[in-house]
């Protein structure tokens, strides 16, 4: 099975609401198309022969839709197994999405990434193996066009997006009285608008599954401080969105969880959590019985015991 890459159509620097700065020259070889296409690259990612999406009149030929075993809508208590799973997850250039995507295939599910740099994306074919399950798409959650033209290229699919995990993420420190508005509006469009959007096209095919929606808090409430206000009112509307959702469709059997990370990420220290111990919680969430919903995961470095001298 050849891995595939493909690029969410979409010009973000047509988009008046994307955010500033964002509407730089198309690289080398990348075209620009408009809002409702999109650049298939059939090839292995090291290609790049490019063909039109409108010369393809059929499905792409991958096979993220064979699915493992189908529910029968029992529950019998054990593990939900994510052998043949559609999952997509957002924000998977590097670091946590980056872990999750790859604990994901690891543990037998088929995965679409979704990032800004392709050629990051590409990496996580790499390690997961040339016949790995996954496709990446390059699109930029700040552009409502790409998100709309990633979500339509997710949904050709013939099985519904079985998890969903939101994992983009941008931060800059800015104070209420000396922030920049163009920071905040690069907060927002990313680390909130995008996955209401995201979330909102693929909704039909999650409530059909029922599916399971996560969103990481790369921070808990208690670690913000007064530089952080603007990054706070878009994390603060991420678990105001999660909580909506989780409203709107806990009759659907739609599982929705938030894994908030606490203290310091990466940093090499002992106290410290790495993004392959995020992944494992995001894994630990999904994988439960289809009864069983982690609403709020809260999970940070274990302190270590002190020893006396």
């Amino acid at each position: 099975m050849s891995n595939l890459r493909y690029m969410a159509g979409g010009d973000s620097a047509g988009d008046p609401t994307g955010p500033a700065g964002r509407g730089a020259e198309p690289r080398a070889n990348e075209r620009v198309l408009p809002d409702d296409d999109l650049d298939l690259l059939t090839e292995p990612v090291s290609d790049e022969f490019v063909v039109d999406s409108e010369a393809v009149e059929q499905e792409p030929e991958i096979d993220l839709r064979t699915a493992g075993e189908e529910s029968d809508g029992s529950d019998d208590g054990l593990l939900h197994s994510m052998s043949g799973r559609l999952t997509v997850v957002t924000g998977a250039n590097d670091g946590i999405g980056r872990a999750v995507a790859l604990a994901l295939v690891a543990a037998g599910a088929r995965v679409c990434v979704l990032g800004r740099d392709a050629d990051l994306l590409a990496s996580i074919v790499v390690d997961a193996g040339p016949d790995s399950p996954v496709v990446t798409l390059r699109c930029d959650l700040g552009s409502a066009a790409e998100v709309r033209s990633a979500a339509d290229f997710v949904t050709r699919f013939d099985r519904p997006v079985d998890v969903l995990v939101h994992c983009a993420n941008v931060r800059v420190d800015g104070a209420v009285g000396t922030g920049d508005v163009a920071d905040l509006d690069e907060q927002y469009l990313v680390n909130l608008r995008g996955p209401f959007l995201l979330t909102q096209a693929l909704l039909s095919g999650i409530e059909r599954g029922p599916g399971h929606v996560v969103f990481i808090n790369p921070t808990d409430d208690a670690s913000f401080s007064s530089g952080d206000t603007q990054y706070a009112m878009t994390r603060s509307g991420v678990m105001a969105l999660a909580h909506g959702l989780r409203e709107e469709t806990a009759q659907l059997g739609v599982r929705v969880t938030t894994v908030h990370v606490g203290g310091r990420l990466h940093d090499g220290r002992n106290d410290s959590l790495s993004p392959d111990d995020v992944a494992d919680c995001v894994l630990g969430a999904v994988e439960m019985p289809q009864r069983i919903e982690i609403t709020d995961l809260h999970v940070r470095a274990r302190v270590a015991p002190r020893v006396d001298a």
